[in-house]
């Protein structure tokens, strides 16, 4: 299994994809840093990828009311 960092526009349409490794804290750091990073209305999801491709969402960081 490895992780993947999709971040949405407040439209929830997908504007990056970064592969995040195989190490989950380090994907958790990482996703925080992105965020951060984007400073602006943008939503981060952690999602776990299976060997057989089948995507999980795990941790949602930021967010829109």
């Amino acid at each position: 299994m490895h992780y993947r960092l999709i971040s949405r526009n407040e439209q929830k349409e997908i504007v990056k994809s970064t592969e995040a490794g195989d190490d989950f804290m380090a994907a958790v750091s990482q996703g925080a840093h992105l965020r951060h990073e984007l400073n602006a209305p943008f939503q981060v999801d952690l999602i776990s990828v299976t060997h057989d491709g089948e995507e999980h969402k795990l941790v949602q960081l930021g967010g829109f009311i």
